[in-house]
């Protein structure tokens, strides 16, 4: 299974309640490219991209409606593990018992938010690397179920 973990495009400067932060232009456009290099990455790789979890807050869930123009994902969760102060490993446990469920699933993306999305990749792939995620990156994980690990085998960076 591969595992995409994204981080949120650009958002507008912070407000008050950091949940309602929508994206800017910028991050509108970053998002956008970022789902047409995962739509080819996962045609050229022979991958289904059938679900997706997403943060609840505004910022991530533009981010993957934007992305979602290319990919077309049928299967999206809203996801309140996927917020900035997630538990890395409690949503790692939950990633593992999803897919038990879900042996057909060979795509999952993940919108969320730093520093999580780099504690997550750290804890999926046994790194302690603390990758710094631009917004509108994308790690692409190569996920053992398993073994209950992965290993990074490509990054997307949008311009």
């Amino acid at each position: 299974m591969y595992i995409f973990v994204m981080r949120h495009g650009e958002a507008e400067p912070s407000l008050q309640n950091d949940q309602l932060r929508p994206l800017n232009d910028y991050g509108i456009s970053q998002a956008q490219q970022s789902g047409d290099w995962l739509n080819l990455f996962a045609k050229d790789s022979k991958i289904s991209l059938s679900h997706a979890m997403v943060s609840p807050f505004l910022r991530a869930q533009q981010t993957f409606q934007q992305v979602n123009l290319a990919t077309k994902i049928a299967d999206i969760r809203s996801n309140s593990d996927l917020v900035p102060s997630g538990n890395c490993q409690a949503l790692h446990f939950s990633i593992d018992h999803f897919a038990q469920e879900h042996q057909n699933v060979t795509g999952l993306l993940l919108v969320s938010h730093m520093p999580f999305v780099s504690y997550l990749v750290d804890e999926m792939c046994e790194i302690e690397e603390m990758r710094m995620f631009s917004t509108g990156t994308i790690v692409c994980i190569d996920y053992n179920v398993e073994e209950s690990k992965g290993h990074i085998v490509k990054t997307f960076t949008p311009e």
